[in-house]
């Protein structure tokens, strides 16, 4: 019987070889939903309040915590310490490095560290 698998571990990336992070898959409604909320974000940029961005940048957060559902990573700290779980605490993005947040959007999308490696070898 098939069995459909939501969840997917990915290691290495920007925190190293031993770091993974495991995803939940989006559904297509669930990609289509995101991009249509992205837009209208992009289409009103220049008229939004400061209030707004910061909403928004709060809704961001908590979407993407949706879908990270665990990980090993740790942040600058002295002795390395864990971050907390984004499910826990969807501000720990703020934290993150730019390269650990887009390292975390191209596995949402699919694209693993190895998949990358060929792109680039490729190119």
């Amino acid at each position: 019987m098939p069995k459909r698998i939501s969840t997917r571990k990915v290691t290495g990336g920007p925190q190293g070889a031993d770091a993974y992070v495991v995803i939940k898959a989006m559904t297509w409604g669930e990609s289509q939903a995101m991009l249509q909320r992205i837009n209208e974000v992009w289409k009103t940029g220049d008229e939004q309040t400061p209030a707004a961005v910061v909403q928004q940048n709060a809704e961001a957060n908590r979407m993407l915590a949706d879908y990270v559902v665990e990980w090993n990573w740790v942040g600058d700290e002295a002795g390395e310490e864990p971050l907390p779980q984004p499910s826990k605490d969807p501000n720990v993005f703020k934290a993150l490095l730019n390269e650990e947040v887009k390292f975390l959007l191209e596995s949402l999308q699919g694209v693993t560290p190895e998949e990358k490696k060929e792109t680039s070898l490729s190119d």
